[in-house]
């Protein structure tokens, strides 16, 4: 079994709106695969924050220790955890190489313990590049952003519980058409998976 995490986060520095999202692909040994997402918003926040939110929150989703290749485009989510930046935090008070304060420490605490938990490998990918999952979770994130802001305007939205936060099977074939639609090959994204 082999599981894949491609995590995204979205901000919109106008209002200060957030989303973030992910796809975990779990490729059982017979080649079958299963697909799982979620996406969220918040307001009040940082690009930072939604990247780091995207890459814990797919951490988080698994139930039992793994080894899992978590995507991301983001280079400072990738660093820390390869690299284990934390240590050298902790180590240092929680200051980071400059001397100033680790920023979304929060955050940062709840990703150590999941990292811990499980055989983390961080893969970075280029942003809006055309890597399959990373731009399916970024589209997520974006309709995270967008359905916080109809929320916050009054619009109903069905599907959402209790305000936010998705989170579902899906299947190949809605993959496939999403691609379709894009221009963006599942079969070619699902070879770079091996």
């Amino acid at each position: 079994m082999r599981i894949d995490i491609f995590a995204d986060g979205a901000f919109k520095k106008r209002d200060t709106v957030g989303g973030w999202a992910y796809i975990l692909i779990c490729t059982m040994d017979d080649g079958s695969r299963i697909y799982r997402e979620y996406f969220n918003a918040t307001s009040e926040t940082t690009n930072q924050r939604m990247e780091i939110l995207a890459a814990l929150s797919g951490l988080k989703s698994l139930t039992r220790p793994v080894q899992v290749y978590l995507h991301s485009d983001s280079a400072y989510v990738v660093n820390c955890i390869n690299d284990c930046w934390y240590v050298n935090w902790m180590s240092n008070g929680w200051r980071n190489s400059k001397g100033t304060t680790v920023a979304n420490q929060d955050l940062w605490m709840q990703m150590i313990d999941v990292v811990e938990k499980h055989q983390v490998t961080a893969v970075k990918v280029k942003g809006h590049n055309a890597v399959f999952f990373n731009e399916y979770a970024d589209h997520l994130a974006n309709v995270g952003v967008d359905i916080y802001r109809d929320l916050m305007d009054g619009v109903p939205r069905a599907h959402f519980d209790d305000g936010l936060g998705v989170s579902k099977e899906v299947s190949e074939s809605e993959l496939l058409r999403w691609g379709e639609f894009r221009g963006f090959d599942l079969k070619a994204a699902l070879l770079t998976l091996k």
